[in-house]
């Protein structure tokens, strides 16, 4: 090898143990537009982008982890540094396991920074100073809540649900939805798509 191969595979490894890797935490029940707005205007920031699920048995989501990481990934694969995964626990912990130099949160509004803030500076003390960058979500169904989403879903207008999740994971939706009300027998009828 020469001393110009040398010094540059030495640059590589370098680089390696260098790199930017961020996580984007979140319950994304189910991921929405505006998880995608932050996602996309991430990616770039970062070597590598974790955008994982975090799995809170506190709570009871309409979508399993298995199927928010599947969404995800639909999200991800465009990308390229992106990766889906999930998690139980604390995010700091996580973070600590994977690397992660920051993380990355959304912002819809003034009032989602108050809450936020609690957060991130509670991820801070734990992580040993992970900061916490903020990014706003600004684009058409960005203002629209996971909840408000489930909601509808709930309501039986899977359609109206649709409009504020990202294109790429409509038809992963839709089957996962379908497939609950086989299980549930039918019970709660989400309306079709309208055909046309």
């Amino acid at each position: 090898m020469t001393a110009r191969g040398t010094v540059a595979a030495r640059r590589e490894v370098a680089m390696g143990a260098c790199r930017r890797r961020a996580l984007f935490p979140g319950t994304f029940d189910p991921p929405t537009c505006g998880h995608r707005e932050i996602i996309v205007k991430a990616a770039p920031l970062f070597d590598e982008l974790i955008v994982a699920v975090a799995v809170n048995p506190g709570k009871r989501p309409l979508f399993t982890a298995k199927e928010r990481v599947q969404m995800l990934e639909r999200i991800a694969a465009p990308l390229g540094c992106v990766r889906a995964a999930s998690y139980a626990g604390l995010t700091a912990d996580f973070a600590r396991a994977e690397g992660v130099q920051a993380l990355v949160r959304g912002l819809r509004s003034c009032e989602d920074l108050a809450a936020e803030r609690e957060l991130a500076l509670g991820n801070e003390a734990l992580g040993s100073g992970l900061p916490t960058i903020f990014l706003l979500a600004s684009g058409a169904g960005a203002q629209v809540r996971s909840h408000l989403v489930r909601e509808m879903i709930a309501a039986g207008e899977l359609e109206a649900a649709e409009a504020f999740v990202p294109e790429e994971t409509r038809d992963l939706l839709r089957a996962f939805v379908t497939r609950r009300l086989r299980r549930a027998g039918g019970r709660r009828r989400a309306r079709p798509p309208r055909r046309g």
